[in-house]
């Protein structure tokens, strides 16, 4: 639906419609900040992305946390990115975010 609505030509700068279109990447920290969006007053960039996400991961969007969402984003990407370990306690705050983020999706 989202596509549908776009004129020819503008998924070539924005990442979540290139992913659409084309089945490119999108990073965890791309996905959260669509999710956030939805959310936004007066209203998401993406209406019907906001429609798709009440009708089919309604429990996401119920209980979604800005805040859990966006330090899950930056312990993910220190983990993978940033040329040092994590903590014991990042660690263990890191699975349980992550869990937390999956049982989003599936409950």
């Amino acid at each position: 639906m989202v596509l549908e609505k776009m004129s020819a030509g503008s998924s070539d700068g924005n990442k979540f419609l290139k992913y659409l279109k084309k089945g490119s990447r999108l990073t965890l920290g791309e996905m959260i900040f669509e999710i956030d969006d939805t959310r936004r007053l007066p209203g998401p960039q993406y209406p019907d992305l906001k429609a798709w996400l009440q009708r089919e991961a309604c429990h996401l969007l119920k209980n979604w946390d800005p805040k859990r969402a966006a330090r899950l984003n930056d312990l993910r990407r220190s983990a993978s990115h940033g040329g040092s370990e994590l903590s014991e306690q990042d660690t263990i705050e890191l699975y349980d975010l992550g869990v937390w983020f999956i049982n989003q999706l599936y409950d």
